[in-house]
């Protein structure tokens, strides 16, 4: 009997982290699911003013990452006055620990700009993000239209 209790010992000292483990908050279990997002879904036509000058995009938004992310692919049709040809990918997550939205914006201006990640709170039919990059915080409205 007493050759058996280390065993025992043991084999309980295994289990404890298995049986205390907390419970995953994010991860391929917790697929993210979010209804005002997925308006967003499809291929859209973007046009308006940029720092005062014109702007026409075409975006094309989906699910990707086992449905981890939502991936917006924005691309200017032609050219600024100044020859940019504006093009970015953001990719928009949900973080279960703190209870917000993440967006990694990544665009031609390169790492500088894109190693600041945006977080976000939904007010309704919107999310607000603010990206506090080096130089000064920027903020960043995802509002899908007819909402």
């Amino acid at each position: 009997m007493k050759k058996f209790i280390p065993l025992v010992v043991l084999l309980t000292s295994f289990l404890v982290p298995i049986v205390t483990r907390p419970q995953e908050t994010d991860g391929p279990q917790k697929i993210f699911h979010d209804e005002l997002l997925d308006h967003m879904v499809g291929d859209w036509h973007l046009s308006g003013s940029v720092m005062g000058e014109a702007a026409d995009h075409r975006v094309k938004v989906e699910w990707v990452l086992n449905h981890q992310f939502l991936r917006i692919h924005e691309k200017a049709t032609a050219q600024s006055k100044t020859g940019l040809l504006y093009e970015a990918i953001v990719m928009v997550g949900y973080d279960n620990a703190s209870e917000r939205y993440a967006a990694h914006w990544m665009d031609v201006f390169g790492g500088r700009f894109s190693e600041t990640l945006g977080y976000g709170h939904r007010d309704g039919n919107k999310i607000e993000f603010l990206f506090e990059y080096p130089v000064a915080g920027e903020l960043l409205f995802l509002q899908p239209r007819g909402m």
